[in-house]
């Protein structure tokens, strides 16, 4: 990425540097999707070694330890199956939390303010203000003109509006990756 940002502004041709932001765009975007995603995922499997129980970790990750079970009986009437939620939520506190980390970490293929906060919030990291305070550039540039790009629109990036949003998807990265290295540090995955 610091590659292509180097090509956008030192080639003399116009049309390259258009072409260049045009193209780096995606990539920026993808570059934010899947570090996210996958930073969470690790975080995640963190946790889920820790060999905590149930009673010792924050609520979020015995949600998605009873995620399916929920889902399951959402779609039933089968009292049986709402039975099963209630006592694994009553009886099972004092066993080791297990969690299937596949599918818990989604990005929904549009990773905009709103998935983000989701994303946060099934780690256990609060959406503090540095990230509501990009949330209108990631939703109404970055996600917007990768979203044009990607489907075909014929969308102009400057130089300017490009180093933008590559500013603003290392600053974006580079925050969660400390936010999640902090959370990992100070146990903050524990029920306090």
């Amino acid at each position: 990425m610091t590659n292509l940002r180097f090509s956008i502004q030192t080639t003399n041709r116009v049309h390259e540097k258009r072409l260049l932001a045009r193209a780096g765009v995606p990539l920026l975007y993808a570059h934010w999707e899947g570090f996210a995603k996958s930073a969470c995922e690790a975080y995640l499997g963190f946790v889920a070694r820790q060999g905590l129980r149930y009673d010792q970790l924050k609520t979020n990750f015995v949600a998605i330890a009873s995620k399916g079970a929920i889902r399951e009986a959402g779609q039933s009437n089968r009292i049986q199956l709402y039975l099963n939620v209630i006592e694994f939520a009553t009886f099972n506190q004092g066993n080791t939390g297990k969690f299937t980390l596949a599918g818990s970490i989604d990005s929904e293929d549009n990773l905009s303010s709103k998935v983000l906060i989701n994303l946060l919030t099934t780690v256990g990291i609060y959406c503090d203000d540095f990230f509501t305070s990009r949330f209108l550039v990631l939703d109404g540039s970055l996600l917007k003109k990768r979203n044009e790009i990607a489907h075909g629109e014929k969308t102009e990036i400057d130089v300017v509006g490009y180093d933008q949003l590559h500013t603003l998807v290392f600053e974006l990265t580079d925050y969660l990756k400390r936010r999640i290295e902090t959370a990992a540090a100070n146990g903050e995955y524990r029920r306090p």
